[in-house]
């Protein structure tokens, strides 16, 4: 398997609309083939930052999640909300 974890710091005003765009575009990637699962999660000490724990059968799996449209679109109106680049970290089973 193959894990993605991606790190945000959401500007305050703005939690709502990235909840938003982060579950839907969740919804839309927990379809794709090779997607095991696609969650948001707020962090427990701070509501500003959340992460997506994204689970992956391989890394090609997630190649592809990379490339789709939904994820182009979707993914820098996420950014777009955050006060700082989102931390992305890269995972394989072991």
């Amino acid at each position: 398997m193959y894990t993605v974890i991606a790190k945000f710091f959401v500007k305050k005003e703005q939690q709502e609309a990235f909840k938003d765009l982060a579950n839907k575009l969740g919804a839309i990637s927990n379809k794709e083939e090779g997607v095991i699962i696609y969650q948001l999660h707020e962090d427990t000490s701070d509501a500003e930052r959340y992460a997506t724990i994204e689970v992956y059968k391989e890394k090609d799996c997630h190649t592809f999640h990379a490339d789709a449209p939904h994820v182009k679109d979707l993914f820098p109106q996420m950014c777009a909300l955050c006060a700082e680049e989102p931390v992305v970290e890269f995972y394989a089973e072991i």
